[in-house]
């Protein structure tokens, strides 16, 4: 029992004594720790994205529901404020179709608690390829 120990000591100095062997055992240490380092920044990751996304879906699942009527008397009141006046019943549905688009835009984002909020101006049932259509001279000063 004694050689043994005695043994196991040789041993032992005989593993101290080699660099090589140290350096290698070292680098092996270091490598774990890095594993393990990217093993938690990978949790962290996942549970991160797990947050934002149950965020996101909790956002997207409380967004007030506007009825098409209460659309519509929002387009007819913002046309009112507006002056505005359509030339065919044809237009009015597509300049109503695109101030929807607008409108729940301008709802959706406010939904999301913002610093800002967001509002409707004058060219709430316009698109970026009304810019500068034949027409549209309130359009002209914008470089969109």
């Amino acid at each position: 029992m004694v050689s043994e120990a005695l043994e196991a000591q040789e041993l032992d100095k005989k593993l101290q004594s080699r660099p090589v062997e140290n350096a290698l055992r070292l680098r092996f240490k270091r490598y774990e720790r890095a594993c393990v380092a990217a093993i938690l920044l990978g949790a962290l990751f996942v549970a991160g994205t797990a947050y934002v996304l149950q965020q996101s879906y909790r956002t997207a699942s409380t967004l007030p529901r506007t009825s098409a009527a209460a659309e519509l008397r929002a387009f007819e009141a913002w046309a009112s404020e507006h002056g505005r006046q359509y030339a065919t019943p044809e237009e009015r549905e597509v300049r109503l179709a695109i101030f929807r688009i607008n409108f729940r835009r301008v709802q959706s984002e406010n939904a999301r608690g913002h610093s800002f909020k967001l509002a409707l101006n004058e060219f709430a049932d316009r698109t970026s390829e009304d810019h500068g259509q034949p027409g549209n001279a309130s359009w002209g000063h914008c470089k969109c």
